[in-house]
């Protein structure tokens, strides 16, 4: 309707935020106004998925939402250097990047990742991941790339009988 960003860039062709939504609304409006960069702030937060969660930015928790984007790639400047986040829906997988002297988290939640199958966690620091139906949560991220994939089957591993064997012994 009238007051909505569409309203603005369809109707008006702005490219930037004005304002007011509608010069019916205000006739003064311009559209060089500080406001104009709020929808920004949903990208970093709510699709990107970026939240700073302790003092001086020690640690952020990345809570991508791609919904049915193929992909998405964005930068959240933080006061110790950007969160890179990096998703490929074709390619099953997502790359954050955090700054030095930052830790992290990611939550992914089944209704926008395939969370039925493994998932995958590389990168430096003590990774754990621990999933359910609902959402899978990987903390242990530090500097550097983490990458995670998601939407694989299972890796078969060792069967109990290769790892302790039938009559051996553990001697501590």
């Amino acid at each position: 309707d009238e007051r909505s960003w569409l309203h603005m860039i369809d109707v008006l062709g702005a490219t930037i935020t004005g304002e007011a939504w509608d010069p019916a609304l205000k006739p003064n409006m311009t559209f060089s106004h500080p406001w104009g960069a709020a929808p920004s702030n949903i990208i970093a937060r709510q699709i990107l998925g970026v939240e700073v969660d302790a003092p001086g930015a020690s640690h952020v928790t990345i809570t991508p939402h791609p919904a049915s984007l193929a992909w998405m790639r964005g930068r959240v400047p933080t006061i110790r250097g950007s969160v890179l986040v990096d998703y490929s829906a074709k390619d099953k997988r997502l790359h954050v990047t955090l700054p030095g002297n930052v830790s992290g988290s990611v939550i992914l939640y089944a209704t926008d990742f395939d969370l039925g199958t493994q998932i995958r966690a590389i990168g430096g620091g003590m990774l754990t991941v621990e999933s359910d139906d609902a959402h899978a949560t990987i903390t242990g991220l530090s500097p550097g790339t983490t990458s995670i994939y998601f939407g694989f089957l299972p890796i078969p591993g060792p069967k109990d009988e290769e790892l302790h064997p039938v009559g051996a012994t553990d001697k501590g």
